[in-house]
């Protein structure tokens, strides 16, 4: 069966007027249900979950600000639905935020929390960025087993429904039987949330050798425009060092040159962009990466030849001679931040030393440089993740960061973040 958006309002309305609520009030609730319900957030279902309180609330008690100053208020429901003693609440935020460009409204002894969320739309409608955050409670029966769920409503100014987004986790999952498993679980932490009905897909895919393009892209049928990338690995296993010493890359206490087992968890949110979308105000742009593959680092015939590195850095971000007027102008490209995986192996030092001050000699590796097996030991396939995390940590909006893969003995990576902005 079908229901209109106006018919589905006002059956709402005339049921919290039969509720006891007042004229406003009532049509505010139901405004606030339907809207959930016009964009798939389950309003229904979240109004049935708080049914008991709705019916069993018949003190007609306003809210008590009991703490305020100029951006923070704290304000005591009694008990009440948000359908009843929001409103007021986050109009009272919306003012200070207006008056002081920030302002803070915790909401004390409140249910049907999930129900805020039209409210929020409506404030973003009105051109104000909007966060939410709140802790569900539970009923003794329905908590055994089951984890306590935190949820963050996000809206961007002018922007009607928060944005859904699809979820990738790389993992080295070792036996397939257990990849369900793991995503199930995601699933269902997803599930306790208002974006249960909205959430596109959550997806395993091995990081291994992929390119990071590679490893987000659509299925060729489409895909949902944001992508919540989670990549896990752990190398503290015997069978990881076990891998590590095979290759000649473990560092031991008697020869620290190499690598040290670690483990990383790291977790980023991607918009796919078709050639022709218009680029984002905000955030880093990431090319596809610079790829060179080149004779073992430390063979004869490399020897002869200039550093992997600094071939990929001519190669791609020439030095334009003062008197070749006619050689093409790359685009500039300046880093703030640098993020190196790995600096333990024999001569990677050397190399990146030499490679990067050669042609970005304000470019400080010590002060304005990470490197991740000193940080964290080496993260295995959650290295660019970490990575990522790393370089974005502490740049400006404008500035521009790098980063460089230097493990693999037969080729060297280089990925670049451009601001958006820029």
């Amino acid at each position: 069966m079908k229901v209109s958006y106006n018919e589905l309002h006002g059956l709402c309305r005339k049921a919290f007027q039969a509720m006891g609520f007042e004229d406003g009030d009532a049509g505010d609730a139901a405004d606030m249900v339907a809207w959930m319900q016009l964009y798939e957030l389950q309003g229904l279902a979240a109004l049935n979950r708080g049914l008991r309180y709705l019916l069993e609330d018949s003190e007609e008690r306003p809210p008590e600000i009991i703490y305020a100053d100029g951006d923070l208020a704290v304000l005591d429901s009694h008990g009440h639905s948000v359908l009843k003693s929001s409103l007021l609440a986050l109009e009272l935020g919306f003012a200070k935020a207006r008056a002081r460009g920030l302002a803070v409204i915790k909401i004390q002894h409140c249910h049907n929390r999930q129900l805020i969320m039209g409210y929020l739309a409506r404030l973003a409608g009105r051109g104000m960025n909007v966060t939410a955050f709140w802790r569900n409670a539970q009923d003794v029966n329905e908590a055994v087993g089951s984890p306590m769920i935190e949820q963050v409503v996000g809206f961007r100014a002018n922007s009607p429904v928060p944005e859904i987004r699809v979820i990738v986790l790389s993992a080295p999952i070792r036996h397939a039987s257990l990849v369900e498993g793991f995503t199930a679980r995601l699933r269902e932490t997803v599930a306790a949330t208002p974006f249960a009905e909205a959430l596109g897909s959550v997806t395993h895919r091995a990081a291994g050798d992929q390119g990071l393009h590679e490893l987000l892209a659509a299925a060729e049928s489409g895909g949902m425009p944001h992508v919540i990338w989670l990549s896990v690995d752990s190398l503290l296993f015997d069978s990881s060092v076990s891998e590590l010493s095979r290759r000649g890359q473990l560092a031991y206490a008697s020869r620290p040159s190499g690598l040290f087992p670690g483990e990383a968890v790291a977790a980023l949110l991607f918009e796919r962009l078709a050639p022709d979308s218009p680029a984002p105000l905000q955030g880093w742009q990431v090319p596809l990466a610079a790829t060179l593959t080149h004779p073992e680092r430390g063979s004869r015939e490399l020897r002869r030849s200039p550093a992997p590195l600094m071939q990929l850095i001519e190669r791609h971000w020439p030095v334009q001679a003062g008197n070749d007027e006619h050689a093409p102008t790359p685009e500039p490209f300046e880093p703030m931040r640098l993020v190196i995986d790995s600096l333990g192996l024999p001569g990677r030092a050397v190399e990146a030393g030499t490679s990067l001050m050669n042609r970005w000699p304000g470019l400080d590796m010590i002060e304005d440089g990470t490197t991740l097996d000193s940080f964290c030991g080496w993260p295995g396939d959650a290295w660019l993740a970490l990575a990522l995390v790393l370089a974005i940590a502490e740049l400006e909006d404008n500035d521009s960061a790098l980063v460089v893969s230097l493990r693999d003995d037969t080729q060297t990576r280089m990925l670049t973040l451009t601001p958006c902005a820029g």
